[in-house]
């Protein structure tokens, strides 16, 4: 089923700009509060913490599957 639309200018990721809208303002109530350098500091923490928490997840799957913990016991 195609959805046919007559949105003007390709407005049909309205959600999509809605959200990048939103974490611009976040961004900038950030550095309102903040400091900018403050901002970026806890920016690239969080970032840290967030791939850090993914790779734990991924290493922590690949183990499962491989039944990894057999080789310690």
């Amino acid at each position: 089923m195609q959805i046919t639309s007559n949105y003007p200018y390709g407005f049909v990721n309205f959600r999509k700009i809605g959200f990048v809208l939103f974490l611009y303002g976040a961004y900038y109530h950030c550095i309102d509060f903040l400091g900018s350098e403050n901002t970026n500091l806890w920016g690239m923490g969080l970032t840290f913490l967030a791939l850090m928490l993914i790779s734990i997840g991924y290493w922590f799957r690949y183990a499962l599957k491989r039944k990894f913990w057999r080789f310690f016991i």
